[in-house]
């Protein structure tokens, strides 16, 4: 009698077992039902790694104000009429890479910390695979997905007419974290998205993101499509940037520390380039740009010998520059009290191309390496090579091909 019992209690509880249904998703097979708790914790953990990524490799662009806790930091007096070139000890702290200036990954740090609260606060009893709906914030959403280091969680919410759509898909590579993020922003007025991206990240290898973004060009509503990737391990950065017009072309060579773009006009019957800019960095810090095909030229003074003195005009912005008694002729230059300090003389016309003169700083008693020469050699390789670059990485999709994609991306 009692096998008997035990073989109907295991013919009952064999088809109960069959019958659990495991949630589904795009990234990876699911054979458990995982706490809700653990989930929370290893998505928490995996967004600290993120959040450490980002402030190694990303400038903050703080004002002075806000790096005044650094040992280094020395409180300079912006009010002085005069500074001796060694007064300016700053210099260590100056950070210029604006190429760097933002990443889509930016979205882990704000919308996960809210996706991580509201899961704590509103969703403590959530099973794996449902939807959790908020009890006290309106539209806000949360489900998740979890086997074993792989973990995927939806988080939506609604902010001023906005509806804002973030997938995290996180995984290992060995010991490497990965993550897939999209986020998405729809327009509940309208019913248009107005932003969509895509970022792909592998801890010490590199980080790409596709964005793509309504703007407001001449009273319609255009598409701006923006491609990057960072190789983290040789500091390379690639970005595309397109519209119905144009194209404009970036690169910055870890190696060589010197920054390309390129702007392509591609609405005219001639495709044609607009626009040229070249930028060579020391570490973080810029020591030229030249810019619209030299008709702007702006250099760093902290780099050039020759001077010591600098006097502020009593009726501009602008300083004059000595060394020891004897005044350097027509130098105007600019003092940079953000981000450290740094003095740097600018040149700006509308029609002409700076003199080698100007460029090279001998008109101001001064010696730079730069030339007309020295920048044409620039301007000839990224005009030649902008299609073998981003062709190197993957970025070879014209504009239409791209805005398929974001249909694909909706859908």
């Amino acid at each position: 009698m009692k096998k008997l019992l035990i073989s109907l209690l295991l013919i009952m509880i064999i088809p109960l077992t069959g019958c659990t249904k495991l949630p589904k998703n795009d990234y990876f097979e699911n054979t458990t039902i995982d706490p809700h708790d653990d989930a929370l914790d290893l998505f928490k953990s995996y967004g600290k790694e993120i959040a450490e990524y980002l402030d190694e490799t990303y400038p903050s662009f703080n004002s002075d104000y806000d790096i005044i806790d650094d040992e280094n930091y020395y409180v300079v007096n912006k009010y002085k009429r005069e500074y001796l070139r060694h007064e300016l000890i700053n210099y260590n702290l100056t950070e210029q890479r604006d190429y760097l200036r933002f990443s889509d990954l930016w979205y882990v740090t704000t919308e996960l910390e809210q996706a991580y609260s509201f899961g704590l606060r509103d969703c403590y009893d959530l099973t794996e695979g449902e939807t959790c709906t908020s009890l006290y914030v309106e539209d806000y959403k949360l489900e998740f997905q979890k086997e074993g280091s792989d973990i995927l969680f939806v988080f939506s919410h609604k902010r001023s007419g906005i509806e804002i759509n973030v997938e995290f898909y996180f995984y290992k590579v060995g010991n490497r974290l990965g993550l897939e993020l999209t986020y998405k922003e729809l327009n509940t007025d309208t019913n248009e998205y107005s932003k969509i991206s895509n970022t792909k990240y592998l801890e010490g290898e590199y980080e790409e993101s596709h964005s793509y973004e309504l703007v407001a060009v001449d009273a319609e509503n255009e598409i701006h499509i923006a491609s990057s990737y960072y190789n983290i391990a040789t500091n390379d950065f690639y970005q595309l940037k397109q519209s119905s017009s144009s194209n404009v072309y970036s690169y910055f060579s870890g190696e060589a520390k010197e920054y390309y773009r390129l702007t392509q006009q591609t609405d005219s019957v001639v495709d044609m380039f607009t626009n040229f800019t070249y930028i060579e960095y020391s570490n973080d810090k810029k020591l030229v740009q030249y810019s619209d095909f030299g008709k702007y030229y702006w250099v760093n003074l902290s780099e050039i010998e020759g001077w010591d003195r600098l006097v502020k005009d009593t009726i501009s912005s602008f300083y004059d520059v000595f060394y020891g008694d004897d005044l350097l002729p027509g130098l105007r230059a600019n003092v940079e009290f953000n981000n450290g300090e740094f003095v740097y003389f600018e040149y700006e016309d509308l029609t002409e191309r700076a003199p080698n003169e100007v460029l090279s700083l001998s008109i101001f008693n001064l010696e730079a390496k730069y030339n007309q020469s020295y920048f044409s050699e620039k301007e000839v390789y990224m005009i030649e090579q902008y299609l073998g670059i981003m062709s190197s990485i993957g970025f070879t999709n014209t504009y239409e091909e791209n805005l398929q994609e974001i249909v694909d991306l909706v859908e």
